[in-house]
Formats: structure tokens, sequence, C-alpha cells
């Protein structure tokens, strides 16, 4: 995991163009594992020659290559004459880094295809904006959450956990503070992932049943100090968390502190297991159930940072891993998250939307809602010019 191996067994070069993976026994998801970044076959002539720039100009296997890459300016891609699929259909893919007005650049069709500027997205959510004809939503395969450490008090209780889950309004959240730019997690799986589960049973914001089940906890009227870290750099805290604080001390009569820390710490700690509370996220690698419910709540799973362990859980993820059905696996995969949710190790909060402006031109154009972009089939119609 740390990138250190001085050799890999189960990799065999056959020739120039071939490699033979041997794995150790099936795995179900092996070959959506094979569409992340880190499975890219890369130039290592390249990256020993010259290990610290070879990412400026880089000898890839996709159907572009780098033309010219300023930093801070812009990143210029043309078709990889090579590529084992045949070459993609635009000429070049110009990405610009300078900044100024998307907007403007956009409305002076400058730009064919670009994220909405945060000032503009409530008038484009609307319909009020005049961008907002070019408005074309993107939900991602990622979920934001709300941690709790299961071995630490007072989240050691599943009942405040519950308590918790329920006294946590995310809805008023999302109409008031982000004008419905999100779309509210019932569950862990995002709803454009193979295998989602429509039928996932959660926590309804319910503070009368929140503090009932405060209520019940051993940690009723002796709660301990609680302390939610999120990564920042001092100020006041976002808005979403101060709005969770005063949703939690309305409902629960808990007052929750809230902590920044800087990026490197947060993660440290985050390893360590040794937050109490914590807010983050997670962005699909690839698109399959098991890397959101297996990575993230598998008892061996190093990220696995509420500390929670589940037998039953480990023994449907290990099956899950392993069947070649897709739908006995997902069942599979539904019949964790379930578990999992009813043990709320985490409060999820929102699945991401990526809200783009996109010209009636651009055709074929799809965000596959990862970190990987997919620009080979994207046309640009001239029609009418």
């Amino acid at each position: 995991f740390n990138g250190r191996a001085d050799d890999i067994s189960g990799v065999q070069v056959i020739d120039e163009y071939t490699l033979r993976i041997e794995l150790d026994e099936p795995v179900s998801y092996f070959l959506q594992q094979l569409t992340y970044t880190v499975a890219y076959v890369v130039d290592q002539d390249q990256i020993e020659d010259d290990p610290n720039n070879w990412t400026r100009r880089p000898n890839g296997t996709g159907p572009f290559r780098v033309k010219t890459f300023r930093p801070l300016e812009e990143i210029v891609l043309i078709p990889n004459d090579r590529y084992h699929l045949g070459p993609p259909r635009v000429d070049e893919i110009v990405f610009s880094l300078s900044g100024g007005s998307l907007s403007t650049r956009f409305q002076n069709d400058e730009i064919h295809i670009a994220i909405v500027p945060a000032p503009e997205l409530a008038g484009v959510l609307s319909g009020e904006s005049e961008l907002a004809e070019f408005y074309r939503p993107s939900p991602q395969l990622s979920i934001s959450y709300l941690g709790m450490n299961v071995n630490e008090p007072p989240f050691d209780d599943p009942l405040v956990r519950q308590a918790f889950a329920h006294a946590t309004n995310r809805q008023a959240v999302n109409e008031v503070l982000y004008f419905d730019a999100f779309i509210v997690a019932d569950g862990i799986l995002p709803p454009t992932l193979p295998g989602y589960n429509e039928s996932i049973s959660t926590y309804p914001y319910d503070p009368e049943r929140a503090a009932e089940l405060l209520a019940q906890s051993r940690y009723a009227g002796n709660m301990p100090r609680i302390v939610l870290t999120f990564s920042g750099t001092g100020g006041d805290p976002p808005d979403a968390l101060q709005a969770y604080q005063q949703q939690w001390r309305d409902a629960l009569g808990v007052e929750v502190e809230v902590e920044a820390i800087e990026w490197a710490a947060y993660l440290r700690e985050l390893r360590r297991g040794t937050l109490q509370m914590y807010a983050t996220g997670w962005i699909a690698d690839y698109a399959d159930p098991e890397n959101f419910v297996g990575k993230l709540f598998s008892s061996d799973s190093r990220i696995n940072h509420s500390n929670y362990s589940n037998p039953r859980v480990d023994a449907l993820l290990e099956e899950a891993a392993t069947l070649q059905d897709p739908e006995a696996r997902y069942r599979l995969y539904h019949e964790a998250e379930q578990i999992i949710i009813d043990d709320a190790p985490i409060i999820p909060t929102f699945w991401a939307i990526r809200h783009y402006l996109v010209r009636e031109c651009v055709q074929n154009w799809v965000d596959p809602g990862t970190i990987v972009p997919k620009y080979r089939f994207i046309e640009i119609d001239t029609s009418g010019e």
C-alpha cells in the first residue's frame, strides 16, 4: 500500500502488449479494479529517467496524449493515434486552469463544458439563470458522512449512535444551505452505482425518537465530552456542521464541539482510529458495491476509520467477493449494508451531484461519476454554426 514493494507476485509480462495476472482466488470485482488509475500501464523507462517531471508529458496507453502542460494555465490533449480501440473523435481537448469568470467565458462561447460557478448555482437550479438551459447534473459515485468511533465513549453504545442519526436533519441542511445541490443519502451505496439498494431502511429525522434512544442508553445523564473533527485551517466550522450542532443541541440536549485540524494531521488521526467523531467522505475508485461496503466497513480494512466490526458483515463481504452472479452478489451487499445502517457507525449525509454547463453542440459526453473522466466518445456538432 505504500508503493515501496521490491517485487510483486502473480504478474507476468507475456509480450510487448500483454500482461498475465494470476489471482489467489476468484475476485468478482477484479475487472472493475483494473479501471482505476493505479492499474494503468505506464512507461517505466520514462519514470526512472525523470521521476519528478514525467507527469508533465507522460507516455500513456489511453486515447489521448499530452501536447502541452503549463501549470496553472492549461493542459492540451491530442489524439493518441496508436490507441488500441481507435483514436477519439475530437482533434484536441483544452483544460483551462487559469481561472477567470467561468460564466462569462461560457456565455462568450469560449468553453464547451464547465462546472457551474458556485455563485450561479442557486439560479441555475431554480431555472432563473440564463445558464439554466445548459445545465447537466451528474450524480457522483461518492458519499459524505459523519463517522462515529465505536471504540470511544459515548459512541461505543449503539443507542447513542442511533440517537444522533435520528437527530440529524440532513434534508433541511440540503434545502436551506445548499439549495438542494445534493441528494440526501438514505444509505451507503449511491443511486447510480450498480447494486444500489433502493429498499434500504434508514434513520429519518425524528427528534422525539432520538431523545428516547439517548434516554435508554448507558450514557443518559452522563454524557462525556464529544468532539467532531474536520479537515480545516481555522475560522468558523462549515455551515452544515454548525447546523448539525444546533440540531443535536435541540433534540438531544448535547453540546458537540467542532474542531478543525490541518489535512495531514487529519489523515494521520483517521488512520490511527483516534478521532471520536469526524466529517469525511468517499469517492469510488471503481463502480462496485465492494468499493463502498467492503472498503469502508470490513473489519480488516485500513480505511475503516470508525473501527466498526461485525462478523456477519464480514462473512457477507467475503462470500460476495467470489460470487460471479451479479444479482446474487448485490443481495449480499444489500444485507450487509442494512446491518451497517442498523448498527449506525456512520450517519450518511449526502450523495454528491456534479453540476455542469454543457453546450448543445457537445455530443456523447458523459461523466462516469468517478475521479476518472471519459472523453473518448465526445464529438462536436458543427452543423449549427
